[in-house]
């Protein structure tokens, strides 16, 4: 795979990912907005969405180079391939995984005034 078709492929990925992309920038934004509201509501939630937005430009980033590289270095083997995608695999939910907590978190955190 080329550079000429990886290019393509990225855009295309991102652009599938816009309604998304748009609620974790729209995230982070309001959490800067309600900041002198609840600092550290606000921090968790936008950290939440930093790492979500994060997470999914740069997967797609990996996913769309990543396999004209592992065509280059190695001989072919599927079974080596299908073990580096399920670790990016799990390594990608996890970060997913702790954002949504820090949002959970954040949600049902008891206030300083309650």
């Amino acid at each position: 795979m080329t550079m000429t078709e990886t290019l393509p492929q990225l855009l295309l990925s991102l652009g599938a990912q816009i309604p998304l992309l748009a609620v974790w920038v729209i995230g982070a934004v309001l959490a800067m907005a309600f900041w002198k509201h609840d600092p550290r509501k606000a921090l968790l939630v936008l950290l939440a969405c930093l790492i979500c937005l994060c997470t999914d430009v740069g997967f797609s980033i990996v996913y769309a180079v990543l396999p004209r590289y592992l065509h280059e270095i190695m001989t072919g083997n599927p079974s080596s391939i299908r073990w580096i995608f399920t670790g990016l695999g799990v390594i990608r939910s996890g970060l997913v995984a702790v954002a949504w907590a820090l949002v959970l978190v954040a949600v049902f955190r008891r206030s300083p005034a309650d």
